[in-house]
Order: C-alpha cells, then structure tokens, then sequence
C-alpha cells in the first residue's frame, strides 16, 4: 500500500496550482499520491562537517572509499552549533541542515548540478545543547523527521522534534523524557537514529555525557512509527571520561543497530567503544573500536573531541566512520568485518560537528510528483470534466490511476466514474501532459454541484 499524502486545487484566482473553472460548479479536485518503494537508484553519497562558525565543508564519495572537494557553504551571519546531512525534500539529493547558535534551524537544499541553495530558517528559538544533531523517518511517511537534544544551565533536558510536513516546513514538537542532569559539565552529547529494537520502526540513541563521573548513560528510544518514542533499559559506558559520541549502526552482528561510544579528550583520549545489540533493545560490551588519537593514550588532550558519524562509503558492506579530531583533522575509520576498523586516514584539515547521510537513504519510498494540474469543463451534447497533470516517478515505476468523485464535498466518494477515458488505469508512465477524461453527465446527471469533488490516486503497487 503505502501512506497516503494529499493536495488539494480549489478554485481561486491566484496562480499558486490553484485554477477557475470556467462556467458551472467550481470543482475541488483532491490529488492523492501513495508512496511507492524505491528499487535502485545510483545517487552520489556525500559527507559535511562544520569548518569554520560560518562555514560548512561537503566532501563528495567517488563510492569506493574516495573523496572529491570540499566545497564549500558560507552562513549568512550566524555561527553553526551543528549540522546533518539527508535528503529533505525527497528529492534523491543530499541536503544540509544547521542549528545555529541563535537557535534557528535552516535548510540549505541541493540543486543537484553542484550548488546550493539559499538557506532557509524551519525553526527558531532553540535552546542549544549538544553539537549533534540526528534525522531519520521518525513517523513512516517517507521523509526525514529530525531530533535535536537540549539542555540548559539548570539542567532541564528536552529532544527537540521536528517532524516533516511534507513539503518546505517541519512541526515542531518535544519528546517527554524522564531524566534531568545535576550538575554543571554535565549534558546530552551525541545522538543518532537506526533500528535499535526488532520491529522495524526508527529508533534512537542518545548519550548522557557526565565529565567528571566514570558512569556515563547511554539512554535508547524505541519508536512506534509514528512519531512517539518510549524510553528502553539503556547501558552505561564505565570506560574512562566520557561518552560525547554516540553512534548508531550495524557495525557488528548485522540484524540490528549496535552503538559505538566514547571519543573524549581525557583518560584515553579519543578512544571509541562498541556495544552489541540484541535486537530487543538491550546491549553488551563488545570491544574497542576506533582511536582518533592513538598517539596518546593518557591525559586530557583535545583531539578526542566527539564528533562522528557512519556510512558504508566503499559499498562493501561495512560501515566506516568519519570522525572529527581538534587540533588533528577529520578522519576516515574503513569499516571491516566483525566490527573492526582501520586506522585513521586524514581526510582533510579543520573540525567540528560532522554528518553522513544516514544509511540506506536513497532506498526510502517516494512519492510520486504531480505538477501542473488544470481542470476544466467541456459541454457539448455532454458535459465533460477535464483534469491534466504531469507525473513522475522518480524511479520510472508503472503507476495505476484511478478517479474517484464525490458530490457531498469528499464526505463519501458515492459519484460512479465509468466513463473515463485517457491516462488512468493501469500501466501508465511518468511523463508530462497527462489527461483523464471523465463523461460526467453519463455518469452522473445534474453535474452541476457547488459539492463535487474530484480525487486522483496514482498507485505504484508497493
């Protein structure tokens, strides 16, 4: 099936996909798309990390393990607290997101020949917490929800949810948890989505980072699909000093998302640690994971600081890390069988909070597009009503289409549409200047109703 998402024509006068008919009832027409399931679809991968506080580098994978670039994206005034990288607009290209440190968040979507547009601001107000940011379809409808953590200097906590509106907006929520922090040097630090649990919903992990304590927890989210999160039995990472990332990925067993933590600046600076998962949400020590200073292994020593991030660049399967040193670099971890990695290769000079795509993203379901609707009506010997559009599928998917009427204003579809002709039914392709064409007064007479409505549903069959 899929979800069902609406657009709805009335007639009007200003030129906004909004049409007059030109003589009798004015006639609503509802276009309703049903996602469909994306096969294959070759899209260029990339990974982003704050460069500077107004600018943000973007490196592009050649999809074996190399990178081009950077290039680069200057903020119009205002410094970045943290960034993530998903395809917003369901477009099958890889946006950016910042929360700044006024707390707007803006969107800065992907022309696709290499630009970008202007940003544009979803949020405002924020209160600012840990520099990391995570994004996944949260209420299964096909497009990135995103999760912001907050704290302030009094130790009340929030997660921020931004759910998508399916178009250029986003609703902004929270989600109730259950615990504050204490005391100062005390905050939520890194988050991220993936399949925790075993039900296929988005979950997700964040980490409680306590500077000066041994205990730092690791809290895990299960979602329900549709946007509601009940706290799981976490785990506490007892390494020493701290757990500012949190990581989210199959990184070891392959049926469900393990966590890898740690990459502070004390104890063994820069030091990560990766924690099975069961698939029911519970989580067991597993064994060290990436170092992205294993030139020192005692002390306070920034280069440990706690920005990373994981996608399988090279396309082998294994997912690696790109994480981010101070005072040394960002730094590419290849994944390896077994949940191991190689030592780092630096990648480029500069650091900051840094974001992969998240895994498996151009593989969501889309929507098809319709565009250029225009409605209007023929009256002959018979009254005719007339709906051209354009459609697309973004992976060229046969579609079927159908039209359903309503006379009560869309409270029942009761109006038998039999005698239609053009682009409806089965098998019909992507393409521009579609038209369906509907014998009204066959079907239905006294089509002159001030009530009628009109409902296209293109389906792709999955």
């Amino acid at each position: 099936m899929g979800i069902e998402a609406q657009a709805c024509l009335v007639a009007h006068e200003e030129n906004q996909g909004k049409r007059f008919l030109p003589r009798g009832a004015a006639i609503i027409v509802l276009i309703t798309l049903l996602f469909h399931h994306l096969t294959s679809f070759a899209q260029t991968d990339i990974f982003a990390f704050k460069n500077s506080p107004n600018q943000i580098a973007v490196y592009e994978s050649d999809g074996a393990g190399g990178f081009s670039g950077p290039q680069f994206i200057n903020m119009p005034s205002t410094d970045i607290h943290a960034i993530a990288v998903d395809d917003f607009n369901n477009d099958l290209k890889l946006d950016v997101l910042t929360l700044c440190v006024d707390g707007s968040v803006k969107v800065i979507l992907a022309t696709g020949d290499g630009g970008w547009e202007e940003p544009y601001t979803i949020a405002g107000g924020l209160i600012l917490g840990a520099n990391d940011l995570a994004t996944g379809d949260l209420n299964s409808d096909t497009y990135p929800d995103i999760l912001i953590p907050s704290h302030n200097q009094i130790g009340d906590t929030q997660i921020y949810l931004l759910t998508s509106t399916q178009s250029d907006d986003f609703n902004l929520s929270e989600i109730p948890i259950a615990w504050t922090l204490g005391i100062a040097n005390e905050g939520m630090s890194g988050i991220d989505c993936g399949h925790i649990n075993s039900d296929n919903h988005v979950d997700f992990a964040v980490a409680h980072y306590n500077r000066h304590s041994s205990e730092n927890d690791i809290h895990i989210f299960a979602g329900n699909g549709l946007g509601q999160f009940s706290e799981l039995n976490g785990f506490s990472n007892s390494n020493p000093d701290g757990t500012p990332a949190c990581i989210v990925g199959e990184f070891v067993s392959g049926a469900s998302a393990d966590v890898i933590v740690g990459q502070d600046d004390g104890g063994d600076p820069g030091q990560t640690w990766t924690y099975i998962a069961d698939g029911m949400g519970q989580f067991v020590y597993f064994d060290e994971a990436y170092d992205t200073n294993v030139a020192d292994e005692t002390g306070d020593n920034e280069p440990g600081n706690g920005h990373a991030d994981a996608f399988d660049f090279n396309g082998d399967g294994a997912l690696d890390i790109v994480a981010s040193a101070s005072n040394i670099g960002i730094l590419l971890f290849t994944g390896l069988s077994g949940g191991q990695f190689t030592e780092g290769e630096l990648l480029s000079t500069g650091s900051g909070s840094i974001s992969c795509p998240p895994s498996g993203w151009s593989t969501r379901n889309h929507a098809p597009k319709v565009r250029n609707i225009t409605v209007h009506q023929i009256q002959n010997t018979q009254f005719y009503v007339v709906v051209n559009y354009d459609l697309y599928d973004i992976d060229g998917d046969l579609l079927n289409v159908t039209l359903k009427v309503s006379s009560d204003g869309g409270e029942t579809w009761n109006v038998p549409v039999k005698t239609v002709e053009g682009d409806i039914g089965a098998g019909i392709q992507s393409g521009a200047n579609k038209q369906i064409i509907w014998s009204a007064s066959i079907d239905y007479p006294g089509i002159d109703s001030s009530e009628i409505v009109a409902r296209v549903l293109a389906y792709d069959g999955h």
